[in-house]
């Protein structure tokens, strides 16, 4: 029989807890809380729970009543414990063996869940009654429990039950339903089932009902303390670890500081490259002129100085025009800028070698073409005129490459001569240089005293004037003003109809000029003879200078088919060239041309005679106050001068004084190169003797000629020459970049 009982009463208790486990209760979203989740899950009351149903198995094999003495863990007393709100044994059995229910020191589940009496509950577990009959109903989670008739409601709250008999005998098992209240407080719950039991008060085995005939309500979990403790922080989303904040701070921190320090590295390191670059160009700058105020080009890799390619200036080229004494740049809206010329010449491209010297930057010598565009622009010249060759020009020879560090003169090209020519002229554009461009020689080895001989036609001539007009006549080489029409013609004459009449030649070349660009104007030299004048009472005999004799330009001038575009420019030089008798006082003439026992003229003598040469040969074009006027070359030895009285200096020097007097359009030196080569010094000595606005070096400047050469600042038009911003259309009558 016990044995029945104790196998019904598992049973049963098997099924409530299963049937419990399974209602909607259980699935609540309590289940899925955060407080489910916590530490209080692996606590020693699920160990508990675990420990008590192996011992309720063990019972059962053992055939064992269901009675397990345990000892209290801090009472001493033996105790019966529940899983999943089992029943509790009969009041026999609790008086027998002195059970309480009780709780470990680690439970969760405080004593209340236990016993609705915490002051009973105390007392049973001190052992002062042996009366269980007055025991509390216990909590929410014991319902299946029956509890006897005198255990009603009370205001502690306890079951209620009542038990139906069936339409069987009296002793058949009937329906038992009770119900349980927490008791009379405020918030009061309630709950209520069914089950099988017998018609008596003491609870009994039951029997297990049928699925069908089972019905359990779903019991809340309670809301103890110990619960509401653990649960009462819930907030409906995960709560963040203030550590997390500290990390992420740290993390962005050591970003932006990484950040700013690699920008400060970046920055640093440019600027250490870029005070690096400009020091190196500082370095290669030719020294001992004026400093230049202009801004550096720095290339995309950072070099400064030395360009990989010179920029498109954006400017349209000009109309220029030669009118009132003076070249005026015209802009297609009209605008006119009357500009004064303060030029220098730069050879080399005329000769074998085929480019201006120079470029063979090295580190005893040479420079670039950048650093004599800045040298230039900061010693407030204008214009540059490159004497070129007409045989080089046809055959577009290459240049001589071991004469350019190309490493340093990255922009220059060295292709082809023409290609050659391009690049400079845009490197200049670069400083708003203008350009005259020199037809200096025949051959690199001819100069020719006609702009023909047996070698080079006048055909030959005319298809370089086409070349030129037609590589060069466009918006990207704006500055190029024109073309000299034929260095020094001292084999030419003037106005006699032969074929050496330069006169027609000038025009025939001009005109051939003016219909492949008709925005470029045509430099029109002297021819060479012997005239006589009388100067201070003496009359003296004499030879024009190369390039100076337009005393018959007054009668048969050159006329363009184009208004406006001729330009005179002779030549005019010093003793270094040639002594001439009339620049002194007296002396004998040598086999070689040298001036033996010279007398030196005063400062007023010999600048009244080169003012009477001058007018003599040229100066009388500019009274008529028509075609512009200008030197195309003029100088000689200056700082190493060894005359006595520095006479080939000062005949420069009173040149540019009589230059800037007369109003005259200006005038290029000669030259830029240190190689310029003369023939007298002093004047009783014949032989080579070279001097240039440049030193020997290329990069020291010649500061003496160049403090003689800021006379010509005093030019009325001196500027740089102006760039009218245009599209990115030619204004040019013909040609193409």
């Amino acid at each position: 029989m016990a044995k029945r009982s104790a196998i019904a009463l598992l049973a049963n208790m098997g099924g409530a807890c299963g049937t419990l486990w399974k209602t909607q209760a259980w699935k609540t979203q309590a289940w899925k809380t955060q407080a489910w989740k916590t530490q209080a899950w692996k606590t020693q009351a699920w160990k508990t729970q675990r420990a008590l149903r192996h011992t309720l198995l063990s019972l059962v094999r053992r055939r064992l009543p269901p009675v397990v003495p345990r000892s209290n863990g801090y009472l001493g007393q033996q105790c019966w414990l529940s899983r999943c709100q089992l029943p509790a044994p009969p009041p026999e059995q609790l008086r027998e063996s002195r059970l309480v229910p009780c709780r470990r020191a680690d439970s969760p589940v405080s004593a209340s869940e236990l016993l609705d009496s915490p002051s009973h509950n105390y007392n049973a577990m001190r052992g002062d009654s042996h009366d269980i009959a007055d025991t509390q109903a216990p909590a929410a989670r014991e319902i299946f429990r029956a509890p006897s008739e005198a255990q009603t409601i009370s205001d502690r709250g306890g079951y209620s039950y009542s038990i139906r008999p069936t339409e069987t005998d009296a002793n058949s098992p009937g329906r038992v339903t009770f119900s349980y209240s927490s008791g009379n407080n405020n918030n009061s719950s309630s709950s209520s089932g069914s089950g099988v039991g017998l018609a008596g008060a003491a609870p009994v085995a039951l029997a297990r009902p049928s699925m069908m005939e089972r019905n359990i309500e779903a019991v809340s979990e309670p809301t103890s303390a110990g619960f509401a403790a653990k649960t009462k922080h819930y907030s409906g989303r995960y709560r963040r670890w203030p550590g997390v904040v500290l990390i992420l701070a740290i993390v962005i921190g050591g970003v932006f500081a990484i950040t700013f320090a690699a920008v400060h590295t970046h920055s640093s390191s440019t600027a250490r490259q870029e005070a690096y670059q400009k020091r190196k160009a500082g370095a290669s700058a030719i020294t001992g002129g004026a400093s230049g105020s202009g801004s550096d080009l720095v290339s995309d890799d950072g070099e400064v100085g030395n360009p990989k390619s010179y920029p498109d200036m954006g400017c349209e080229l000009p109309d220029y025009q030669s009118k009132d004494g003076h070249i005026y740049a015209v802009a297609s809206n009209g605008t006119e800028v009357a500009v004064d010329i303060k030029g220098i010449n730069w050879f080399g491209m005329e000769t074998g070698t085929a480019i201006p010297l120079g470029l063979w930057d090295n580190s005893e010598n040479g420079t670039t073409a950048y650093q004599i565009a800045y040298f230039l622009e900061s010693n407030k010249f204008n214009a540059v005129r490159l004497p070129l060759c007409i045989n080089w020009i046809l055959t577009n020879q290459a240049p001589e490459s071991t004469l350019i560090n190309t490493a340093e003169n990255r922009a220059i090209s060295i292709t082809s001569y023409m290609s050659l020519l391009k690049s400079l002229i845009k490197a200049l554009a670069c400083r708003n240089f203008g350009v005259l461009l020199s037809l200096h020689t025949l051959t690199s080895s001819v100069s020719g005293g006609l702009w023909y001989n047996d070698n080079i036609t006048q055909s030959d001539f005319l298809d370089a004037v086409d070349t030129l007009t037609g590589d060069l006549c466009s918006n990207k080489y704006w500055n190029v003003i024109g073309l000299d029409l034929k260095n020094e013609p001292y084999e030419g004459t003037w106005g006699d109809g032969e074929d050496t009449d330069w006169r027609e030649g000038a025009q025939t070349i001009g005109n051939r000029m003016l219909k492949g660009c008709s925005n470029w104007m045509g430099f029109v030299e002297g021819i060479y003879a012997s005239h006589t004048l009388a100067v201070d009472d003496t009359e003296y005999s004499f030879y024009d200078w190369y390039g100076s004799g337009l005393q018959k330009a007054n009668e048969y001038p050159v006329e363009f088919t184009t208004e406006n575009k001729v330009v005179y420019a002779p030549h005019y030089y010093t003793p270094a060239v040639y002594p001439q008798a009339y620049l002194f006082g007296g002396g004998t003439s040598g086999d070689n041309g040298e001036l033996d026992d010279y007398v030196e003229l005063s400062n007023s003598s010999l600048k009244s005679r080169i003012s009477a040469t001058m007018d003599e040969m040229f100066g009388f074009i500019a009274d008529n106050n028509s075609a512009a006027l200008l030197l195309g070359e003029f100088g000689g030895l200056y700082a190493t001068d060894l005359n006595p009285e520095l006479t080939t200096k000062r005949c420069t020097d009173y040149s540019i004084e009589l230059m800037v007097e007369n109003g005259w359009a200006g005038g290029f030196v000669w030259s830029l190169n240190p190689e310029s080569a003369y023939q007298y010094n002093p004047s009783d000595t014949y032989g080579t003797f070279t001097e240039g606005v440049l030193e020997d070096d290329w990069l020291t400047a010649n500061s003496e000629f160049l403090a003689g050469l800021e006379a010509m600042n005093d030019l009325e038009h001196l500027r740089m020459m102006p760039c009218f911003e245009t599209e990115d259309s030619d204004s040019g009558s013909s040609g193409s970049d």
